[in-house]
């Protein structure tokens, strides 16, 4: 049976993976409806608001590998939304033995993070601050529901990009997804995040470690265009943020203040602290790594970093491919 080409997609999440997917739709001439829950678009390239700036939470920072990626960047993004990082970086394969990272071209958001994707926002029109309750099928479209039982809307296909225990709980009527997603799953990431009145003492802006508590500690004011202050980002290991997963958030910022202390002996006593929870922070090792997930004669999909190692690259990766399989099925 040939199927109707897609004429009006509804994309639920706006990081990367959405709004990529959603201004190469645009540019085809089709509809979209870009739907998310939160406040603005950002995804893993997330950034919160302290006095005088902002401070990187999400992402440290991105790699590009794909120089179709820098030319999606540079067209859509623009090229003042993200500059390169120059930073000392080690990393551990054995704790307390650092060593120097990799060379290779970093880069992050200016002033923030989310510089990149609400520069990429600005080509689409997100609808933001709606949660979805549901997505169902109805004859030969497909209906969204939000958390307020309003229907949202009826449209030709729709892309999921949260991650996928978020995709399973918006896709539960459909049995065929829910198989599809077996295997899949994410692991979380405690963030800490420390304001200190003077520059620490050490000579490096970021450590991968190799920690029971603290997987990644780095200089957020390393960064170009970071000028809120002595700002340190701590990022928990998985098994440890998962272990501590329910603890509270004063907890978690007790016992990472005390492991960065114990293990850098920096004698500071930080001045602010912030703290968030990523329940879903990165893949599984194991996950399966397809590229993007399709189903109901591709008139459902889901894509996201999550399908594709992780990256802040992969989830264009992600919605590059997507794109690419409905054109060779001549759907778009």
């Amino acid at each position: 049976m040939q199927l109707t080409p897609i004429r009006h997609v509804a994309i639920i999440g706006s990081g990367i993976a959405g709004l990529s997917l959603a201004i190469g739709l645009q540019t085809m001439g089709i509809k979209v409806s870009l739907l998310d829950k939160s406040r603005g678009p950002g995804g893993r390239l997330s950034s919160k608001r302290v006095p005088g700036g902002s401070v990187d939470i999400g992402a440290q920072y991105f790699t590009i590998r794909n120089p179709r990626f820098q030319q999606f960047l540079d067209q859509y993004a623009g090229t003042e939304s993200y500059r390169k990082w120059t930073p000392v970086l080690f990393y551990e394969q054995e704790p307390g033995l650092p060593q120097p990272f990799q060379v290779a071209e970093r880069y992050v958001g200016v002033p923030r993070m989310t510089g990149v994707s609400r520069a990429l926002s600005q080509h689409v029109e997100p609808t933001y601050q709606l949660r979805v309750d549901r997505v169902e099928q109805m004859q030969q479209q497909w209906q969204i529901t939000d958390d307020q039982q309003n229907m949202v809307g009826c449209y030709d296909a729709v892309v999921i990009t949260a991650p996928p225990e978020q995709t399973r709980e918006l896709t539960r009527t459909l049995p065929v997804v829910q198989q599809g997603l077996t295997g899949f799953a994410m692991e979380p990431t405690w963030t800490v995040a420390l304001l200190f009145s003077q520059p620490l003492s050490l000579a490096f802006d970021g450590m991968s470690l190799k920690d029971s508590v603290l997987g990644w500690v780095a200089r957020d004011a390393s960064k170009p265009e970071r000028d809120s202050g002595e700002w340190w980002v701590l990022h928990a290991t998985s098994t440890w943020s998962a272990a501590h997963q329910d603890d509270s958030p004063e907890q978690v910022i007790a016992a990472m203040i005390q492991a960065f202390a114990e293990r850098f002996n920096h004698g500071q006593t930080a001045v602010e602290v912030i703290s968030h929870r990523w329940l879903y922070a990165r893949p599984a090792r194991g996950c399966p790594q397809s590229g993007f997930l399709s189903f109901h004669q591709d008139r459902l999909a889901v894509c996201g970093d999550w399908l594709n190692g992780g990256r802040v690259e992969g989830a264009w990766e992600s919605a590059n491919q997507l794109l690419e399989h409905w054109r060779k099925e001549q759907l778009v």
